[in-house]
């Protein structure tokens, strides 16, 4: 019987260990991609919040202990301080484990709507507007957010406002109302529901009674004022001014003559009433 080209077992790996095979990588000259630093974070946040699990996916070694994959998540560990367990696969032969090195990473990568709607937490038709809606949200309250939020971070921002969200994404159609458009409506809403919904619905039907926020709103749309073109500040931007017309809506203030979207004011004064209604305080709370 031919001797098995590898061996697999789970084995519990250390930020200290980790380090050592890391290093031993970079002595050993074997090309790997080159290591990318958010993604060595995003993993690491997964895992100092417990959300990283044991799956089939390997980490594999050479026979002369060299690492030919898994080194984002070794990195991850030694960032994150927070020991893990890896199936962990070692090569007999350095023909099979050149062939799979020469194999690895050529497939695919998942999306993070891909990752959820297979795991069930998202139905598969609306998760790719559902993850941005979330990403936008995580942006809007904590500024120390990222937008390649991980799997798990979606998953926990989503499972905290979950009604909210799915109200926003089915209420306002992509076309005109872009992800961060459709986060500033789902945390409103989550404060003053009856007034959001009802503001979302006249603005999406065309209503514009003179003189109401309304007539704002329209008028800050036409002139380009919810595009997203640009980056997180600019996402930022959309989002506060869309607050902004929606506290507007609610307070009953009408038409307003200007809007300042750098102006974190009507953030804080929805956090402020939403104190009184402890929905969402633990994601607001992050950006104190």
């Amino acid at each position: 019987m031919a001797k098995a080209s590898m061996t697999f077992a789970v084995e519990f790996w250390t930020p200290d260990r980790a380090a050592v095979a890391l290093g031993q990588l970079t002595e050993s000259g074997v090309t790997q991609r080159k290591r990318r630093k958010g993604m060595v974070t995003r993993y690491a946040r997964d895992m100092r919040c417990g959300g990283w699990k044991l799956t089939h996916q390997a980490i594999a070694f050479g026979p002369n202990g060299d690492l030919i994959d898994g080194q984002h998540r070794l990195a991850a560990v030694v960032e994150s301080g927070c020991s893990q367990e890896f199936l962990t696969v070692r090569y007999q032969s350095g023909g099979a484990s050149a062939a799979a090195l020469a194999t690895t990473d050529i497939g695919g990568k998942r999306t993070v709507a891909e990752v959820l709607s297979i795991s069930g937490t998202l139905d598969q038709d609306g998760a790719r507007d559902v993850v941005a809606v979330v990403t936008a949200l995580r942006m809007l309250l904590d500024p120390a957010a990222r937008p390649d939020a991980s799997p798990e971070e979606v998953r926990g921002a989503y499972s905290a406002h979950e009604t909210a969200i799915l109200w926003a994404v089915k209420a306002l159609p992509r076309k005109g109302y872009a992800a961060p458009v459709r986060a500033a409506f789902a945390f409103a809403r989550s404060v003053f529901p009856e007034k959001t919904e009802e503001f979302a619905a006249l603005i999406t039907s065309g209503e514009a009674p003179r003189g109401s926020a309304a007539q704002t709103w329209h008028r800050q749309s036409a002139n380009g004022g919810f595009a997203v073109m640009g980056g997180g500040a600019i996402r930022v931007q959309v989002m506060l001014r869309a607050l902004r017309l929606i506290r507007a809506h609610v307070s009953g203030e009408g038409d307003l003559t200007k809007v300042y979207s750098t102006q974190r004011e009507s953030l804080d004064w929805f956090k402020a009433k939403m104190r009184k209604r402890p929905v969402l305080v633990a994601l607001a709370g992050a950006a104190e």
